[in-house]
Parts: C-alpha cells; structure tokens; sequence
C-alpha cells in the first residue's frame, strides 16, 4: 500500500460530498467536525484500488473510492477514553442505530435498506452491528455490507464502513446434497460432513491468492461444516468443484508466527496437510508468514525487540520458557489453536495453560478461539484491571480468513501512538460479515502497547 499526499485536500473533499446537508448528516451522525487538514491518495497494491483518504482536525477520517464512492468514515482515534456505563439497553441503542440508517444509506448511496444480521457487544462503549444486503433469493451477501461502530455514550456512529462486491451469481447449479459429497471426497475422514447453506466469498478465498486479488468480485459457494470437525470446505455452487476450505484457527498453534509442517516430529505439524492440496499449503504458509512480518514489524514500533521470527521443533519448550520470563519489557503474540483454558502445540499434543504465565506482560494478543471468552487469560498475563497494559482475544470461534483480513487492518494501526483498544475496534470493522472479527479487550483502554519499564 503506498500514500501520496493530496495538497487539494479541501477542494476535492467538498467536490465529492456534494451538498451542505450530506456534510451536515455526516456531521450529526459522527458527531463531528470536518474541517479537513490532509488528504492522502492510496493504492493498494493487492487490490490494485485507488482510493482517497481526507484526515480532518478532530482526526476523523473519510475514505472515497477512485470512483468518488463514500465508503468509510471514522472517529475512533479522535475519541476521548470514557468507560462510561449506559443506563440504556442493548435494545434501546439498536433501535437507536437503526433509526440513523436511512441516513447513513444516503451517504453511502445505498438504495434499498440492509438486514441487520449481527449485533455484538463490544465492550462499555461500544456496539458492532452488520447490515447485510438480501438477494432476490434469500441469500445474504456479506460482501455486499456496511459495519457499524455505534458509541454508546454519544448514540452516535463511531465508524461505517461499506463493502460492495457484486455476486458472480445468484442461483446454485448444484444441491445441497452434491456439494456435501464433494466435501467428503476432500476430507480427512470420509463422509464427516453434514451441512451446507449457500453464501458468497471473495476473491482471495475463492482463488486463494494472497498478493494480488480482486475485491468488486464475489462467488457464490456452498459452505459445507460438520459439528464434530474444526473445517470449513467451500464447493461452488455452480461447477461443483472444490474450492477450498477455511480453517477455524487451525490445529496447531505458533507464536510470532511460525509455518505449519507435514512432519510428525515438528512442533507446528499439523496432520491434515495430507489432505491439503500443494497450492493451498503454499498459500496458507504464505499467509501465516504475513502475519509473523507483521507482527513482528508492528511490534519493533511501540519499543519490544522480538526475541526470534521463526520457532522450528524446539518451540514449545521455547515458548514456555518465554512465558515465565523475569524482564519487565514484553509483549506476546500467539495465533493458532486455543480456547479459555489452553493454547495448542502439535495437533494437542503439547499444551500452554494460564498457569504457566508468569510475569507482568504489557501487551498480549492471543489470536486463537476463544481465548477472551473470559478474563481468565488476561488475567494470568496480570493485564486486565492494570494501567499501560492491554490484552486482545476472541471471544468465540474464528476462522482464519477472517483473522487474517483482521491482522491486515490491524497490525499497521500498532504504532505507540493509536490506542491498542482502538486500532482493535478499527480493524474488526473493516472485516466484512457477521461474526467474523468478534475481538475482545482487557486492560487500560487508552494504552498505546508502548513498551515501559
């Protein structure tokens, strides 16, 4: 992604809100003030998009496509650190929300209303809800969406953010039935899957390309699931054809991230590789290693030095030996297989449990289901209830897509300056679907995760 600054800033910004009431909405819904100070021109360089974003005074942020199409705005780095509690209920605040968006679908030129598909309770200040369009069909699209940030303490918008990929098709060609057998053809163990429902994914998923995708696109698939396995298999809805899967979180775990292997022997060896076709394991190490890069690179930022890019078949001893470090400067990242009670090595074969935590960490993101269910990680980290520290996980399961397009958005926002709790908010909305990014906080709301002694 590359920036070049825009010295027109205030003249295009005007150009491209057209009239005095779509400024004064945006104003109203926000609460904001946009007085424009930079604009910057964007392309990115996986989507090959262009688009522009104008940084107002109160650091709100308004992002338009190439095409001059509104899809973003955002306060949540102007925001002061409240931690207020509302009186009023999570009812009371949805039917709020929902009243603001037929203003919000003017700004964003949307014609027809969305269904509200997913409300998630962040935290004290903050609301998450998904609109979702419905096709003629019955079928949601999640790539057709807008998320929602709702503030709790203004019952204002603290973000928006609209995702527009057209679907490639609105039918199936197949049944339920044949897709489930093509499933199994695929599977560890034969005829383990049972469900399929129809929805759309994206172009990276669906040609599992990584560096270079295209993000106006979207498939029609079934996805297929079994209540007893951890995968996700995509079958196109129209070809039948396998497409890929999905992992949720994986079966093994990695810390700084770490390349799953084929070798029973390795710690980060992961059993179902064998099923996997070459193509897709050379995508899924790729992914894994972007996400090693930037945590890594994010984590020099705030001040921590990261003691090794890559654990190999010593990483389990490695890491447990990490965590009961005496040093009073440290953060850890961990993504991979894990609940409230343990993170996983070795297909479950080796364990991390709370109680080997020792220490006073400052900034901890495990990336693994189900890890801020409850506080209890957070806790064994001594991050939750403590000033300067912060501590992120999910609250329920999640697939790795979804994490991966979190991790994206995520780990450039870590930077020493934006609050971790932020740039965490920040990123879950610009994830598409409902769901996908369901991050939980503990800690100080307005640390930054800058290292300190």
């Amino acid at each position: 992604m590359t920036t070049q600054k825009n010295d027109n800033a205030e003249v295009c910004f005007r150009n491209t809100l057209n009239s005095a009431e779509e400024l004064e909405i945006t104003e109203n819904l926000f609460e904001c003030t946009l007085n424009i100070e930079d604009a910057h021109q964007i392309l990115d360089t996986t989507t090959e998009s262009e688009y522009t974003r104008f940084i107002c005074e109160d650091r709100t942020e308004v992002s338009f496509s190439e095409d001059g199409d509104l899809f973003r705005i955002s306060t949540i780095y102007g925001e002061l650190a409240t931690s207020q509690i509302n009186v009023m209920s999570i009812e009371e605040m949805q039917d709020i929300c929902l009243d603001l968006m037929p203003d919000l679908y003017q700004l964003f030129n949307i014609k027809n209303e969305y269904i509200l598909t997913d409300t998630y309770d962040f935290d004290e200040d903050y609301l998450f809800f998904t609109f979702e369009k419905m096709l003629e069909n019955g079928i949601k699209n999640p790539f057709q969406s807008i998320n929602v940030v709702f503030n709790k303490d203004s019952l204002n918008f603290s973000i928006a953010a609209k995702f527009d990929s057209a679907p490639n098709a609105i039918d199936p060609q197949i049944s339920e039935s044949e897709a489930i057998a093509v499933a199994n053809e695929h599977a560890v163990n034969e005829n383990l899957f049972n469900s399929a429902k129809l929805t759309y994914i994206s172009d990276r998923l669906y040609n599992l390309k990584i560096d270079h995708y295209n993000d106006n696109i979207c498939y029609l698939v079934y996805e297929v699931s079994s209540s007893n396995n951890d995968g996700i298999f995509y079958i196109d809805a129209l070809s039948g054809e396998y497409v890929g899967r999905d992992l949720i979180m994986g079966e093994t775990g990695f810390a700084v991230a770490i390349q799953k292997s084929a070798d029973s022997s390795a710690d980060n060896y992961n059993s179902e590789l064998k099923k996997y076709t070459a193509l897709e394991i050379i995508i899924f190490n790729s992914w894994f290693l972007k996400k090693m890069n930037w945590a890594a690179s994010a984590m020099k930022r705030p001040g921590y030095t990261t003691t090794s890019d890559n654990y190999t078949t010593k990483m389990f001893t490695a890491i447990r030996n990490y965590l009961k470090a005496l040093n009073t400067e440290y953060a850890f990242y961990f993504t991979g297989h894990g609940n409230m009670e343990v993170l996983g090595f070795r297909g479950g074969r080796n364990w991390i449990y709370p109680s080997d935590i020792t220490g006073n960490w400052h900034f901890v993101f495990l990336d693994a289901c189900k890890t801020a269910e409850g506080s209890g990680w957070a806790d064994a980290f001594k991050t939750n209830g403590y000033s300067n520290r912060a501590f992120l996980g999910w609250s329920n399961s999640v697939t790795y897509d979804a994490t991966y397009n979190f991790s994206e958005g995520f780990w450039p926002r870590v930077d020493g300056k934006n609050a971790i709790r932020q740039a965490a908010v920040d990123a879950a909305a610009l994830v598409p679907g409902s769901g996908t990014t369901p991050i939980k906080f503990y800690g100080d709301i307005s640390y930054t995760g800058k290292a300190w002694s």
